[in-house]
């Protein structure tokens, strides 16, 4: 009874306990993860590139992969949200942003105007002093009671009170420190930088007060002009859910972030200036809005390329040598893998034979140690225009091309440039029949580029030329781009404006496709220019979207989907997360997967196993998916055990599996071409101390392997097809271990093509290992272990030797040494043999155990 009480008393104590544990648990694994690409984004804010902070905005919107679309004016008068394509249709968004600069729109509106951004039912961010201002430039009222201004103050749930100064200056800096840490995922504070000699005349701040809205941020006044302001605290950014509809208002204190120019090409940033935690707020503020797990992500991987183009003008060789050499430190420099575009002049009189007999091995010859890292490419530009030329002309250009590349040895041919839309629909069948991509430079001659659809084999993205500037061409009589060599020496603020200038198509560019930056070979002559230029690519971009790859165009070709990729369905319970993929938009092409997936989870939390499909999938590192064509469900289970990955390839992986001792892959390629796959082998399992090797059934094939960072490197030349495996390939068997008899492994060896020079058993019993050189009979390895006693623990291993040099090694096995046979016990006896009633009878048996036995125990007469 008492111990009956004890156990009631305890499940009393823990049960509740266990309870609320589970419900807690419940709560956060039940919130669906966060997938911003399927969120659409309208942010509305002036066009000037300065003023507007739209570069910034889009771009911290971006780094978690959002569907955007982008409104920008400078003419108050000529903007009629009722009407602009963009903006007429609010209900199409989940989430509006107003991002208001002085004397621009989206702050200068009519009342109709400040109606239809009221009336929007979603999520209404609103930055600044927008709406604020009437489409004549003077404020609605100075005391804030006008009927477009309360309806603002409704919808946000808040009284605007006064500006926060005195005599014009109505711009401070200050500190946002968050005071409500019910939304996950926000920053502690914010740093507010402003510049007091505007005063005001980009943006204005507000004192306000909360009614109805909760205060996410108070702001702090740490500098201001005017010293009694210093101190002072209001509202930095609220959050309000109207209780009748559920529309969400969220207002941010001052402009987002914008730029002044004090100076040519000179740029100072003010506003909220810290990117990371800038682009957490506004995360973290619209995923609790729509009730969705911030530390949870799934988005497309951004891409981004780099080029070089040109090589193979006819340079003088010391220029050449210089401008590549500078570029490859670059690249290695940032663990860049670029595309290398040749210029072929085919037809270019009285040159064509120089070039491919003597420069173009040059330039190889300097390419030579990284020839399996670089994707080589052509362009169309030279040749007559392809629109004019039909199918068969194309291929047969195509393949003189080509021919003379192979006869360079350069089998990564791989991409055909034709700028411009100088393409059809031949040269379109002329790029597939060759397993060509066709790549189109299309941002300076499509306005909306990112918006065209991809169609067949082609790749639509920026082709952003950095240090260029345009020149009248007097032999072509039209302007053409070309290096600024008349600057003397660097002029980092330069490049730097050049930067902000586009920051904004740039971020679009990696939502919804790819950027790629080409660079020309002068550019790289003296170390300086190009190497800056690409430098402050990479370093920004890479700063405002930090998980971007830099893949070849090839790479880019074959994992691209981004703008066309939707993920739905996402949930998450404990650590699986399982989602869909919808990629009905992206054209049926062999050549174009579903896109690259990026995960964002928690910092302890790296991805374990994948499946599509129910299929076991391979992963590319601990945040990223790629998928494979025709797949719809995805499931991904969290855990910290790593596994091998394929971390890197050239051309289309359509199969990879790991069942515990081998992991296996296949490449679809073009017949002839060299295919290349990075595989991560981790530390463990077969993998543990190189107990590995690796079998292909291509003629051609070798591989490279880094003990330290576990990365191994395998090539092969491809008849259309490529499967390799890596792990361990033999089998190992016993006979049973028993006492009274030696044990015999045989050990089967198969896929073994390097050849087989010697197989040794090495066992251990107590002491040293013992070597035994196993003998081939009958297609298999054996040796004999000899008998040993009863409870003998016996370890062993199998070393094989292949003809080059490399030892394979399984991992410890081990067996216990039994006893099959029960003692034997002989004919009892007994005394006195005719026992009278109620004597006692004593029972004699042998009981016997032969050496090395288990031996007898105990020993029980029944009668």
């Amino acid at each position: 009874m008492r111990r009956f009480l004890l156990a009631t008393l305890i499940l009393i104590l823990v049960v509740p306990l266990f309870s609320f544990f589970s419900l807690e648990t419940s709560a956060v694994s039940d919130l669906a993860p966060f997938t911003p690409h399927e969120i659409k984004v309208l942010v509305v804010s002036p066009a000037n590139k300065y003023y507007s902070g739209a570069h910034y905005l889009i771009s911290d919107l971006a780094r978690y992969g959002f569907n955007i679309t982008h409104h920008a004016s400078n003419d108050a008068l000529a903007t009629d949200y009722l009407a602009d394509p963009k903006t007429s249709n609010l209900d199409q968004y989940d989430v509006v942003i107003l991002h208001g600069i002085l004397g621009f729109p989206p702050s200068r509106v009519s009342i109709e105007e400040i109606n239809h951004f009221t009336n929007y039912n979603g999520t209404l961010v609103v930055k600044g002093n927008s709406l604020l201002r009437n489409e004549t430039g003077a404020w609605w009222d100075s005391s804030f009671s006008t009927e477009p201004i309360l309806k603002l103050e409704k919808r946000l749930g808040v009284d605007f009170t006064d500006f926060l100064g005195e005599g014009g200056a109505w711009h401070n800096s200050g500190t946002f420190t968050l005071t409500n840490s019910s939304i996950k995922g926000l920053p502690s504070s914010l740093s507010y930088v402003s510049p007091f000699e505007h005063n005001g005349s980009i943006s204005f701040q507000l004192d306000l007060t909360t009614n109805g809205a909760s205060n996410i941020y108070d702001f702090n006044i740490t500098s201001s002009p005017h010293s009694r302001l210093i101190g002072k605290t209001t509202s930095g950014v609220t959050y309000y859910q109207d209780p009748q509809n559920g529309a969400v208002g969220i207002y941010v204190q001052g402009a987002y972030i914008y730029a002044t120019s004090p100076g040519t090409n000179l740029i100072n940033y003010f506003g909220l200036t810290d990117i990371s935690n800038r682009s957490a707020l506004l995360a973290s503020l619209i995923a609790f809005a729509l009730e969705k797990d911030v530390f949870t992500v799934i988005k497309p991987q951004p891409l981004a390329n780099v080029r070089l183009d040109s090589v193979g003008k006819p340079f003088r060789e010391p220029y050449l040598n210089a401008s590549l050499s500078n570029f490859i430190s670059i690249v290695e420099n940032y663990i860049i893998t670029p595309t290398v575009a040749f210029t072929d002049f085919l037809d270019f009189p009285g040159w064509t034979s120089d070039y491919w007999r003597t420069t173009a091995p040059q330039v190889l010859s300097q390419l030579e140690s990284k020839y399996r890292q670089w994707e080589y490419s052509t362009s169309l530009r030279y040749y007559t225009d392809p629109r004019l030329m039909t199918k068969e002309q194309i291929e047969a250009l195509l393949g003189n091309i080509m021919g003379n590349y192979s006869r360079l040895g350069m089998d990564l041919f791989s991409t055909v440039v034709a700028p411009r839309g100088l393409w059809n629909q031949s040269t379109l069948d002329a790029m597939a029949s060759k397993n060509l991509y066709l790549i189109d430079i299309l941002d300076t001659h499509y306005s909306d580029w990112w918006h065209l659809r991809v169609n067949s084999s082609i790749i639509v993205h920026s082709g952003t030329q950095m240090l260029r500037e345009q020149i009248w061409n007097t032999s072509t009589l039209k302007l053409d781009w070309a290096e600024n060599f008349t600057q003397p020496g660097l002029d980092p603020d330069s490049i730097h404006s050049d930067y902000f200038s586009r920051r904004d198509e740039w971020a679009l560019a990696v939502v919804n496709g790819f950027p790629s930056f080409v660079y020309y070979v002068p550019n790289f002559r003296r170390n300086e220019v190009g190497t800056y230029s690409l430098s402050t690519v990479w370093e920004n971009l890479t700063s405002e979207f930090p998980d971007i790859r830099f893949v070849p165009l090839m790479e880019a070709c074959l994992y691209f989907g981004n703008k066309w990729m939707r993920i739905e369905n996402a949930s998450r319970v404990g650590s699986v997360i399982e989602f869909d993929v919808d990629a009905s938009a992206i054209p049926i092409v062999t050549s174009i997967e579903k896109g690259m997936l990026w995960l964002r989870i928690n910092a302890n939390e790296s991805i374990q196993e994948v499946s599509i499909d129910d299929n076991e999938w391979f992963y590319f590192d601990d945040h990223s998916i790629r998928m494979p064509a025709n797949s719809s469900h995805v499931k991904v289970t969290l855990g910290a055990l790593p596994s091998p990955r394929v971390v890197g390839t050239r051309y289309k992986v359509v199969e990879a599996r790991y069942d515990g001792y081998r992991f296996s892959v296949s490449v679809f390629s073009a017949q002839g071409l060299n295919v290349s796959v990075s595989l991560f082998l981790p530390q463990v399992g077969p993998f543990l101390g190189g107990n590995w090797s690796i079998l292909s059934k291509e003629a051609q094939w070798s591989y490279d392997f880094d003990n330290q960072s576990g990365m191994l490197d395998f090539w092969a030349i491809s008849d259309g097809f490529v499967t390799f495996t890596v792990g361990v390939f033999f089998s190992v068997e016993q006979t049973p271990p028993w006492y009274n008899s030696r044990v015999t492994l045989i050990v089967n060896i198969t896929h073994m093509p390097t050849g087989i020079e010697n197989v040794t058993l090495s066992y251990h019993v107590n002491g040293g290992w013992v070597n035994v050189t196993m003998r081939f009979e009958e297609g298999v390895y054996v040796a004999d272990i000899p008998m040993m006693p009863f409870g003998t623990v016996v370890e062993y291993r199998v070393f094989v030797l292949d003809n080059i040099g490399h030892w394979v090694v399984t991992e410890i096995f081990s067996y216990d040494v039994i006893d099959q046979n029960p003692p034997e016990v002989g004919v009892p006896t007994w005394n006195p043999p005719n026992p009278n009633a109620d004597e006692s009878v004593s029972v004699y048996a042998s009981v016997t155990e032969p050496e090395n036995a288990s031996g007898v125990g105990d020993v029980v007469l029944w009668y």
